[in-house]
C-alpha cells in the first residue's frame, strides 16, 4: 500500500494522533554544539567552569561530557540563576546518557542539576545505592523527592527526562511518560540567597564518587512554567532514537496472540473502557483484528528502516474490525528484529505501539483483562501458555510501593484485587526459556473525577481540611450522616477555578460531638452527582475519654515477670543481677554485672588531658528509695571545678543521670571528658548507633564514634556489656558530629571517654549533662524462647485492624481475604502462638479518631515528611508523637481497653503477645502538642531521642499485657543500636530494616554483617531477649532494584548464595530469622532433626572450648554447634569471599555426644560425613555448612 498519508485523508479516516503542541519557550536552552554558551537565555548568558569540558555526539549535534573521569577530575558547567530559572514554577528538560555505568550500578552519585536557595535544595540526580533516580526539592529533611527506577538503563542509550513543579507538585517524566508524582506538602521558604545551578560536578558538589563514571548532557531546557503531557512527548518524539519497550511476540495461527491494555493517547493512562485485539500470522499475511467501543481502528506498522504502514481496519461486525496484511507488501519475515507495531482504536492506542516479532515456537497466548476500572478493581486474566511465564509488577513510587506477582502459566492465571491504588505504574511480562516475549508498561489512574488525598480537622477553626487530586469542575459537597442514618449537617463549596492537580477546600464542621459517616459527593457542571468518598470520623466531647491521663493502677509496684526490687544501700544499690557503687569517682567507683566487675577503676574527669584528682572524698546522700529506684545525689570537689550529679537506679538497671560541673573560675577547655575506665577483659565488643558504616563488632584497641542522631552506644564482651544513652547532647562542646565518645585500650584499662568538651569552650558557668547508663544483661534470659521459631510456631504480624493500629475487635477487616474472625481463626490453626501488631507511633490516616486530632497528634521530623504514606486506604499510615500528652493517651487507652475488655475473641491462649513496631521515639516539630528542638554546639536544631518518655510508656504496656498472664509475650520491632532503657521489657527483639538500599547493592550481607558485628548487634545472651533479624536481600531488592529483582530466585546460585550466608549469621549465633523460604524451611528441618525444644544446648563459636575452628585462625571463620539428646548439629560459616578448607575441632566430651554420628549437609546433601573430634571441608566463599549427626 505504500506510504498511505494521502490515501487515508482521501478516504475521511482520522489518523487519530496526538497533535503535537508547540512547547513553551524555554527561558534557558543550552544545546552543547561544541560551546558552552547557551543558545538563548532570559538572563546571563555566562558561565563557570573548574576543569576544561569535552563534548561528544549528541542526540543533536553535540552533548556535554559530565561526571567524573578516571583520573577523578569532576566536569560541570554552572550558569547564573536570576531570570534563567523559576523557583516557583518551570520545567527542566534534557537527555541523558550514561556513557559507561548502567542504571542498576551502585555506590556512586550521577549528579545532573543542581542548586540551592537559602535551605532550600534543588536537586536531579541518580542516587548511590539503588535503582534510584531522583528529583528533589525542599528543606533537609523536608524535602520532597519523586523518584524513578532507572535499573533498566544501559550505556550507551539516551533517555529524555522532564521534571515539573510549582508549588503545590513534583512530577517526573521519563522518555515520554509520567513516571511519578507527588503533593508537596511543606512549601518552601527561605529561599534567600540563590545559587548559581550546576550541570554535572563540580570539586566540592559530591561525595561518594568513583572515579570514570561518565554521562553525556544534551539539549537541555529551562522553562517557566509545567508542560503538559503533549508537550513532553513533542519534545521526546522529535528527538527518540529508541524503540519502545513494549513488546509483543506473535506466534504461528490467525489468532495466535490475543491482549489488551489500551491507554488514552492524551492522559498516557489505561483507558476505563478497554479493546482486545488480537495478532497472527503465516506464510502469507500479519492478521490482525480488535473488539472495541471505537468507530474505527488503525494499525501501525515501522520497519527497520524507517517506514511506516498504516491500514485502517474493516468492520466486520458491530464492534469488531480485521485485516490481513501481506507481509510481502511490506517486507515483515519470520523471526525478523526492528519492526514495531501500534494499534490505534478512537482515542486510544498501545501505549504508543510495541515491538514486533513473529516467532512460528512462540505458544498461543490470551490475555483477557489486566483492569476493569469500572470498578477499579485488579482483574489480570491469562489463559495457561505452556513453557511460559508472568511477572506482573506495579509500583505506586512510595516507599513499599512496588509489588509482585510472578508465577509459571501452565494454569489459567485469575488474579483480583478489590481494589487499586490512586494511580500506579505497571508493568506485565511474559518470559520463556529463551527470554522475555511480551511486554506491556501501563499507566493506571483509579476511575474517579477526584480522590481525597487525605484529610483533617482544623482545630482553631473547626473546619475539616480535605485535600483532593483529580481534574475537575462543579461542586464537592460533604454530609455528615449519624449512626442511625440522619443527615445532621450538610456543608458544600465550589472547586477553585483553576484547580491544580493537587488542591484543598475546607468545610466547616457544625455537628455536634459524635460518630459521624462523611459522604463526599461532586455535582459537575452538568448537574451530574456521584459519590467519590466515604469516611468514619469521631467529633469527641469535651472531655474525651479517649485521650484521659492513663494511670496505671500497679504503677508503685514492680511489674510482673520476675523483676526484683531495688536494694538500696547508703553508697551502691543492686538489682538483678548488677551493683552500682558510688562511693567514690564522679558518678561510679564501681559497676558489676553478672558477678564481673566493669570498670578497672573509678571513672573520672579528664580536663586538657589531665585526670582531675578529688580534694577530699566524695558526698554521697540518698535521698529517696523503694523497690523501683534507689536516688542518690552526690558532690565532688576538685580544685578546678565541682561535680553534683543525681543517679536515679531504677529496678531495671538503667541508671539516669544529671551531671553538673560548675568551674571555680574561667577555664580555656581544649578538651573535657568523662572516662569510664573498663577492664580490658569486658571490652571485646562494641554496638554503635549506625546501620551500616560505623565501628560495630570488635572493639579493638581504640575507636570514635558519633553520639548523633540516636545518642547510644553499648560497649562490652560475649555476655555482658554497658549501654549508654541520652536523649541529646545539650551542652557537649563540639564542631564536628563524628566524634563524641572514644575509647583507647592500654595496659590497665579500656578507658571510654565521653568527650563532653571536643573543641575549644570557655567554661564561665555551669554546665549540666544528662544521660544513662545501664550494665547489660538486664534480666535473666527466658531460653525456652529461643525455640520458638517465627513463621513456624509464632505469626508475629497479625494486623486484622479496619484502622490501622486501632485495636478493637468491632472494628477489624471485614473485606476478603480477611472476612472478619475467619482471618483470626485461619491463622491459629496455622501458628501455635500469634502476636497483635501494634506500633507506640504509628496511626491510620483515615481512622475517625485521627481525622479530628491529627493537627494536635502528628508527628513532623526530618525525612518522615507527614503525609507521604505506606500503601494506600487501609493500609496506609500516618505518624503520632508519643511527646504529646494527648495521642500519648490515646495509645495507652486504646491498648488498655483492648486488653481489659471482657470476653475479647482475639485474647485467648497463645494470643495474648504482642508485636510493637517501635525501634526507637523522638520529638518533633509540632510545637503545637509540645515538642521542642534542641540546638547542638554546630548551632544546628535537633530532635530528642524519647529514651524516657519511651520507657515509661513500655513499662505501662509490659504492665497491661504481663497482667493477661505468664503466657503474653512483647516483641519490639528493635533495629540496630541497643536502647536498653525500653528494650528490657521486651521478650523478643527484631530488626534488620536500614540496611535494605546497600544489601541489594552488594547483593547479600557481605562485609556489612560479620559474625562479631552480627553478635553484638543481635545476640540473645547480650540482651537478654529472643533476638531475630529481619533479612533484606529480597525486600532490599523489591524496594530500590526492581531490575535485580526479577533475578531474584533461590534457584539463582547469587541469591541462594546470599540466603545461605545470612542463615549462617543467624545459625551461629542462635539468632531466629523472620523470613519465610524454602531453605529456611530446610534449616527448620535441620533443627527438627536435631530436637529443637527446651533441651536444646548452644555452644557458640565465641566459647571456643568446645567447637573451634583451629584454621584457618580467623574471626570470620566460625563454628558453632547445637545438641539434643546426644544428637550434634554443626553450623560453619566462612565468612569471606574467598574458597578456604575449614579444620574445626570438637571436644565431643564437652558436647556431650559420641564419635561415630553420621551426617549430611542440609544444602549439599550428596557431602556426608561421620563425627570425630575433627571436621575438615572446604566451604566455597561467603558458604555455610549445615549438618546434622545422628
Amino acid at each position: 500500500m505504500g506510504n498511505t498519508t494521502s490515501k487515508l485523508a482521501s478516504m475521511g479516516v482520522s489518523l487519530l494522533c496526538s497533535f503535537a503542541l508547540h512547547a513553551a519557550e524555554p527561558i534557558f536552552y543550552a544545546g552543547f554544539d561544541g560551546s558552552l554558551e547557551p543558545a538563548s537565555a532570559r538572563g546571563s548568558k555566562t558561565f563557570k567552569t573548574e576543569t576544561p569540558v569535552s563534548f561528544q555526539d549528541g542526540i543533536r549535534g553535540k552533548a556535554l561530557v559530565i561526571g567524573t573521569d578516571p583520573q577523578g577530575v569532576r566536569h560541570g558547567v554552572a550558569y547564573p540563576h536570576g531570570k534563567n530559572l523559576n523557583w516557583t514554577e518551570g520545567a527542566i528538560s534534557f537527555w541523558l546518557k550514561p556513557v559507561n555505568w548502567k542504571g542498576s550500578d551502585t555506590g556512586f552519585f550521577v549528579p545532573v542539576f543542581d542548586a540551592k536557595a537559602g535551605k532550600n535544595y534543588f536537586m536531579i540526580y541518580k542516587y548511590c545505592v539503588g535503582e534510584t533516580f531522583y528529583f528533589m526539592r525542599g528543606e533537609h529533611g523536608f524535602w520532597l523527592f519523586t523518584q524513578f527506577k532507572p535499573g533498566e538503563w544501559k550505556p550507551g542509550e539516551w533517555h529524555h527526562v522532564v521534571c515539573n513543579w510549582n508549588p503545590v507538585q513534583l512530577s517526573m517524566y521519563i522518555d515520554g511518560r509520567l513516571v511519578t508524582e507527588q503533593r508537596i506538602h511543606f512549601p518552601l521558604r527561605n529561599l534567600e540567597p540563590k545559587s548559581d545551578f550546576l550541570l554535572g560536578e563540580f570539586k566540592h558538589s559530591f561525595k561518594y564518587q568513583q572515579p570514570g563514571r561518565l554521562s553525556l548532557l544534551d539539549e537541555f531546557k529551562i522553562f517557566d512554567r509545567m508542560l503538559t503531557l503533549d508537550e513532553v512527548k513533542e519534545l521526546y518524539r522529535k528527538d527518540n532514537p529508541n524503540p519502545p519497550l513494549n513488546l509483543i511476540t506473535v506466534g504461528y495461527g490467525r489468532e495466535a496472540f490475543g491482549s489488551t491494555g489500551f491507554s488514552n493517547r492524551k492522559t498516557g493512562e489505561l483507558s476505563v473502557r478497554q479493546s482486545h485485539y488480537t495478532l497472527g500470522y503465516d506464510e502469507t499475511a500479519l492478521y490482525a483484528g480488535v473488539k472495541t467501543h471505537a468507530p474505527s481502528v488503525l494499525l501501525q506498522l515501522n520497519s527497520p528502516d524507517g517506514k511506516r504502514y498504516e491500514y485502517p481496519l474493516a468492520s466486520s461486525a458491530a464492534g469488531e474490525f480485521k485485516i490481513a496484511v501481506p507481509l510481502r507488501e511490506t517486507g515483515l519475515k519470520e523471526g525478523a528484529n526492528g519492526w514495531t507495531i501500534n494499534l490505534v482504536a478512537g482515542d486510544d492506542d498501545l501505549g504508543g505501539g510495541a515491538r514486533l516479532i513473529l516467532r512460528r515456537d512462540m505458544p498461543p497466548v490470551v490475555i483477557g483483562s489486566i483492569y476493569d476500572l469500572e470498578r477499579n478493581r485488579t482483574a489480570l486474566q491469562i489463559a495457561a501458555a505452556d513453557g511460559l511465564s508472568v511477572t506482573f509488577d506495579t509500583d505506586t513510587t512510595k516507599n513499599y510501593g512496588h509489588k509482585r506477582l510472578s508465577r509459571p502459566l501452565a494454569a489459567p492465571l485469575s488474579h483480583q484485587t478489590n481494589s487499586i491504588p490512586d494511580w500506579n505504574l505497571t508493568s506485565l511480562r511474559l518470559n520463556s526459556g529463551n527470554g522475555l516475549v511480551y511486554r506491556t508498561d501501563l499507566s493506571v489512574r483509579r476511575n474517579l473525577p477526584l480522590v481525597v488525598k487525605f484529610l483533617y480537622t482544623l482545630l482553631d477553626s473547626r473546619e475539616l481540611l480535605v485535600a483532593f487530586q483529580g481534574a475537575a469542575d462543579g461542586k464537592v459537597k460533604v454530609s455528615f450522616i449519624d449512626e442511625a442514618g440522619k443527615v445532621r449537617s450538610t456543608q458544600e463549596q465550589s472547586i477553585p477555578d483553576p484547580a491544580l492537580t493537587f488542591f484543598n477546600m475546607k468545610f466547616p464542621v457544625k455537628a455536634a460531638p459524635g460518630n459521624y459517616r462523611l459522604q463526599f459527593e461532586l455535582t459537575d457542571r452538568a448537574g451530574k452527582t456521584s459519590k467519590i468518598h466515604e469516611q468514619a470520623i469521631r467529633i469527641p466531647p469535651a472531655d474525651d475519654p479517649l485521650t484521659r491521663p492513663y494511670v496505671d493502677p500497679d504503677r508503685d509496684q514492680l511489674p510482673p515477670g520476675g523483676w526484683t526490687p531495688v536494694v538500696a544501700e547508703v553508697a551502691s544499690a543492686s538489682v538483678w543481677g548488677r551493683k552500682f557503687n558510688l562511693k567514690d569517682g564522679v558518678l561510679f567507683s564501681s559497676l558489676s554485672s553478672q558477678g564481673g566487675e566493669l570498670y578497672a577503676a573509678p571513672d573520672a574527669l579528664v580536663l586538657n588531658g589531665k585526670r582531675l584528682v578529688p580534694l577530699n572524698a566524695p558526698s554521697v546522700r540518698k535521698i529517696a528509695s523503694s523497690s523501683l529506684y534507689a536516688e542518690y545525689e552526690k558532690r565532688v570537689e576538685y580544685r578546678e571545678l565541682t561535680a553534683e550529679s543525681r543517679i536515679r537506679i531504677h529496678f531495671d538497671g538503667y541508671a539516669q543521670i544529671t551531671l553538673k560541673l560548675t568551674p571555680k573560675r574561667k577555664i580555656s577547655v581544649a578538651k573535657l571528658a568523662l572516662e569510664l575506665p573498663l577492664c580490658n577483659e569486658q571490652v571485646k565488643l562494641v554496638r554503635d548507633n549506625r546501620a551500616i558504616g560505623g565501628v560495630s563488632g570488635k572493639a579493638g584497641d581504640s575507636f570514635a564514634v558519633s553520639l548523633l542522631p540516636q545518642p547510644a552506644l553499648w560497649i562490652g564482651n560475649f555476655r555482658t556489656g554497658l549501654n549508654l544513652t541520652a536523649e541529646n547532647l545539650c551542652g557537649w562542646q563540639f564542631r564536628q558530629d563524628g566524634k563524641h565518645v572514644m575509647m583507647k585500650r592500654d595496659s590497665e584499662a579500656a578507658r571510654l571517654s565521653l568527650l563532653l568538651a571536643s573543641s575549644p569552650l570557655t567554661f564561665n558557668s555551669p554546665r549540666e549533662y544528662r544521660f544513662g547508663l545501664t550494665p547489660t544483661p538486664t534480666k535473666p534470659l527466658n531460653r525456652s524462647l529461643l525455640r520458638r521459631r517465627i513463621g513456624k510456631e509464632w505469626q508475629m504480624w497479625f494486623q486484622p485492624w479496619a484502622d490501622f493500629n486501632f485495636l478493637d475487635p468491632d472494628r477489624i477487616r471485614m473485606e476478603p481475604p480477611y472476612n472478619g474472625m475467619d482471618y483470626y481463626n485461619r491463622t491459629r490453626r496455622q501458628f501455635r502462638e500469634l502476636f497483635h501488631y501494634s506500633a507506640f507511633n504509628f496511626a491510620g490516616p483515615f481512622s475517625p479518631e485521627w481525622i479530628w486530632y491529627e493537627e494536635l497528634w502528628r508527628q513532623i521530623k526530618h525525612n518522615r515528611t507527614y503525609g507521604i504514606w505506606t500503601g494506600e486506604g487501609r493500609d496506609s499510615y500516618a505518624e503520632g508523637c508519643i511527646n504529646g500528652e494527648s495521642y500519648r493517651n490515646f495509645r495507652l487507652n486504646n491498648w488498655n481497653g483492648f486488653l481489659t475488655r471482657p470476653d475479647n475473641p482475639l485474647l485467648r491462649p497463645g494470643t495474648r503477645n504482642f508485636y510493637f513496631d517501635a525501634p526507637w521515639e523522638e520529638s518533633c516539630y509540632n510545637e503545637r502538642h509540645g515538642c521542642r528542638l534542641w540546638r547542638d554546639a554546630t548551632g544546628r536544631e535537633r530532635t530528642h531521642l524519647l529514651i524516657d518518655r519511651f520507657r515509661e510508656m513500655a513499662i505501662d504496656v509490659y504492665r497491661m499485657i504481663k497482667r493477661q498472664g505468664p503466657d503474653a509475650k512483647i516483641a519490639y520491632h528493635a533495629e540496630w543500636w541497643r536502647l536498653m532503657p525500653f528494650q528490657s521489657f521486651a521478650d523478643v527483639l527484631a530488626g534488620g530494616e536500614g540496611m535494605e538500599h546497600d544489601v541489594a547493592s552488594r547483593n547479600g550481607y557481605y562485609n556489612l554483617l560479620t559474625p562479631l558485628s552480627f553478635c553484638a548487634t543481635f545476640s540473645p545472651y547480650l540482651w537478654s531477649a529472643k533476638t531475630a533479624l529481619i533479612p533484606q536481600v529480597k525486600r532490599g531488592l523489591q524496594i530500590g532494584s526492581p531490575q535485580k529483582y526479577r533475578t531474584y530466585s533461590l534457584e539463582n546460585p547469587v541469591w541462594r548464595r546470599a540466603t545461605l550466608h545470612y542463615i549462617g549469621l543467624a545459625a551461629v549465633n542462635d539468632v531466629d530469622l523472620w523470613d519465610r523460604n524454602e531453605l529456611i524451611a530446610r534449616w527448620h528441618d535441620a533443627q527438627d532433626a536435631l530436637g529443637w525444644n527446651d533441651e536444646t544446648k548452644f555452644f557458640p563459636w565465641y566459647e571456643s572450648d568446645a567447637v573451634r575452628v583451629i584454621s584457618p585462625v580467623s574471626d570470620r571463620i566460625v563454628a558453632s554447634a547445637y545438641v539434643n539428646s546426644g544428637r550434634l548439629m554443626l553450623a560453619v560459616l566462612n565468612d569471606t569471599p574467598e574458597t578456604v578448607t575449614a579444620d574445626v575441632k570438637l571436644d565431643c566430651g564437652k558436647l556431650g555426644v559420641g564419635e561415630g554420628l553420621t551426617g549430611r549437609d542440609v544444602w549439599d546433601p550428596e557431602r556426608s560425613y561421620t563425627l570425630k573430634s575433627d571436621w575438615r571441608d572446604e566451604i566455597p566463599p561467603w558458604g555455610f555448612r549445615l549438618i546434622v549427626f545422628r
